[in-house]
């Protein structure tokens, strides 16, 4: 079995590369949803370790680090919690777990794929979409190449044409194997800015914050104080989370012009929202 998670994949995303892969597998596509926070350390840790964030903390704090903005930090500890949720199992070959971040990784990972002769389980994250995203906040020839979230589609599709990932899939596609390809979340193109209230120590992204003492506007965001409820980590009784809705991001009072003119337009993800929070579970098989 080889399972493939690709970062911030939303659904329409997915259901614009489909169809290039169906000459190669028989595809048998679902849905589920992410978790709250919608973000990297929240969502994909609990796809790895089969738990939520509260459980995790609780039962392997060593593999908790929610007070790292570092995404490389954060998620470390990936195939750890994989092999910990397949104790159970005897794998043999032992798990293959491997992240594509550029062109270099896609490239070495084609070589590995070609030469494997046996495989158990395999485990790929592939980064791009995600790095997109971000990148496209930055880069106002990006903004001009996919201004909205049809031509972003059709960026995607683009990417996945001529993408290392798509030549990996057709290397499988004749083996005797299972793909199991999903997201950890998706993201919704955020265009209206809503104050939040925070100390220093408060986290800085753009659709969820986490800290003491956060104030938002009730109608724009969830506040979030029974932590025990949305299974996040409470160890400390003043601790809370904030969450944007629909399409807000979260800008603090002081420069608070520059900022929204700064972020507004980008896809975020982090939130409340059906781009975020509705992602892909494909099932393929070979034809």
């Amino acid at each position: 079995m080889y399972l493939i998670v690709v970062d911030c994949l939303r659904l329409d995303h997915w259901l614009t590369v489909e169809p290039l892969l169906q000459p190669y597998f028989y595809i048998n596509r679902s849905c589920y949803f992410s978790i709250l926070p919608s973000a990297i350390l929240y969502s994909r840790n609990a796809l790895f370790s089969g738990l939520f964030p509260q459980e995790l903390a609780e039962r392997f704090p060593r593999y908790w680090q929610e007070n790292s903005e570092n995404q490389t930090s954060t998620n470390r500890f990936e195939k750890q919690l994989l092999q910990l949720q397949n104790a159970g199992l005897k794998l043999k070959p032992s798990l293959r777990y491997f992240k594509i971040f550029d062109n270099k990784g896609g490239n070495e990972y084609i070589r590995q794929v070609s030469s494997f002769e046996r495989i158990s389980l395999s485990a790929l994250i592939v980064n791009f979409i995600d790095i997109l995203t971000d990148q496209r906040s930055q880069s106002d020839v990006l903004q001009q190449i996919a201004p909205d979230e049809s031509a972003f589609r059709s960026l995607a599709k683009s990417w996945f044409a001529h993408s290392a990932l798509f030549e990996i899939l057709k290397i499988i596609a004749p083996r005797d194997a299972v793909v199991v390809l999903t997201t950890d979340h998706g993201s919704v193109l955020c265009n209206r800015p809503t104050k939040a209230f925070g100390n220093r120590e408060t986290s800085t992204s753009l659709r969820s914050k986490v800290g003491t003492n956060l104030e938002c506007d009730d109608y724009q965001a969830v506040y979030i104080k029974q932590l025990k409820a949305y299974k996040l980590p409470a160890e400390s009784s003043n601790k809370n989370y904030i969450i944007a809705k629909d399409d807000y991001y979260f800008v603090y009072p002081n420069q608070f012009h520059e900022y929204t003119r700064q972020f507004r337009g980008g896809f975020q993800h982090g939130g409340i929202s059906l781009g975020e929070l509705i992602v892909p579970v494909v099932t393929m098989t070979s034809r």
